[in-house]
């Protein structure tokens, strides 16, 4: 993997990253602070809050 690769792939997550947090905070952060988002990340569309 070149550097420039490397760069785009590190951007990339980050962008991602940044636009999971907020979906999960427009959402009303449903599963709390704390371990919440990594839920939100892994389940996605497949988690509900009830």
């Amino acid at each position: 993997m070149t550097d420039s690769e490397r760069t785009a792939l590190r951007v990339f997550v980050d962008l991602e990253w940044k636009a999971r947090r907020h979906a999960y905070a427009a959402a009303g952060s449903p599963f709390g602070s704390g371990r919440g988002l990594d839920v939100w990340i892994e389940f996605e569309q497949q988690t509900t809050v009830n």
